[in-house]
């Protein structure tokens, strides 16, 4: 880990894991068809109002992309939106057992707002949501139309076997003109080895703690909700 000369402006792009994976196959579909930028390296509360921001230390790029491009940044045509939108979670912390099925598996909502009560802009409507967990422990399911429950399957595993899902958001738009989004979440089988590398003791009960996170695809827009799975 270090950080780029600022001195002068270039560019440096490298391939994530993902798309080292994805170059790797060699029969020709690994096309890079759009790129996305982010200013997760900037403390803009250290910076004088005042000033140009110029000259920061810059990371340099890693390979891990569920640690790149936390707070990506979007071109919005609206010259006079002074709020972003927000998404919040129902229940920040979700808890389920170590024999969740699908019958019992925890629903988590999900739910789009403006903090002034303004509609949210057209190009941050959300069509689509990417979810991420622990593929140790955490699986993802979808109720479609509250009739059927349809288990989904990753549409990714990282090296650090990170499960990424995608997920649909609701039809309507909520009050914000934003589309909410919700799923459910059940536990995997988890090994008793498992168990006693993650576990923790709490009032001789034992919990594995993890954590999901959901962002749009579009918007950026992402929370993170920490999930308690107690073994029984």
């Amino acid at each position: 880990m270090a950080f780029l000369n600022n001195e002068e402006v270039y560019i440096e792009a490298i391939l994530t894991d993902y798309g080292r994976k994805a170059l790797a196959k060699g029969d020709g579909s690994f096309d890079i068809v759009k790129f996305a930028v982010s200013d997760d390296d900037i403390d803009y509360s250290l910076l004088p109002n005042e000033n140009d921001v110029i000259n920061i230390p810059i990371m340099e790029p890693i390979t891990n992309e569920n640690f790149g491009l936390i707070n990506r940044l979007v071109t919005i045509n609206r010259s006079d939106l002074r709020y972003m939108p927000i998404i919040s979670a129902q229940n920040n912390t979700v808890e389920i057992d170590s024999v969740t099925n699908l019958t019992k598996g925890a629903l988590v909502k999900f739910s789009v707002s403006m903090p002034n009560g303004s509609k949210v802009p057209v190009e941050l409507v959300d069509d689509i949501y990417k979810v991420t967990v622990d593929n140790n422990f955490i699986a993802i399911a979808q109720n479609i139309s509250n009739e059927t429950t349809n288990l989904l399957e990753p549409k990714d595993i990282s090296l650090f076997n990170v499960a990424t899902y995608i997920v649909e958001a609701e039809k309507t738009v909520n009050a914000y003109g934003a589309k909410d989004v919700n799923f459910q979440i059940f536990c995997k089988t988890i090994s008793n080895d498992l168990w006693d590398l993650f576990g923790v003791v709490e009032s001789d009960i034992k919990y594995i703690y993890t954590y999901c996170r959901v962002e749009g695809i579009n918007s950026g827009l992402n929370t993170n909700i920490k999930i308690k799975i107690r073994k029984v």
